[in-house]
């Protein structure tokens, strides 16, 4: 099975652009191992992987980087100065790409 990336809209301005759906990998089998939580996230979320040899980058959903790591297993990652919203995880293993939304939840 094909990993497709989501269709995401980036809205930058006044210029919004739609992302297409593209295979990247059969991201399967590299991503059997990956646990990320919670979600929706208050301060703290947890990545528990076995992969060694990776990258996780986060971004806003209007594509800027607000992280960008290396991966060498489970990495805790702080949303606390982050606005409550959306944002997109991005796992990158060689040329096998996980993407998932991640969502802020807004403080009580």
């Amino acid at each position: 099975y094909l990993f497709y990336e989501d269709s995401v809209a980036m809205v930058n301005q006044n210029v919004t652009e739609y992302v297409t759906l593209v295979p990247v990998s059969n991201a399967n089998e590299a991503f059997t191992n990956l646990s990320v939580y919670p979600n929706p996230v208050k301060d703290l979320l947890f990545v528990e992987t076995d992969l060694i040899d990776a990258e996780l980058q986060l971004f806003s959903t209007n594509g800027r980087l607000i992280k960008s790591k290396a991966l060498t297993g489970d990495v805790t990652i702080s949303f606390a100065r982050q606005p409550s919203g959306v944002y997109i995880l991005r796992l990158i293993d060689g040329e096998n790409v996980k993407t998932m939304r991640v969502i802020k939840a807004q403080a009580r």
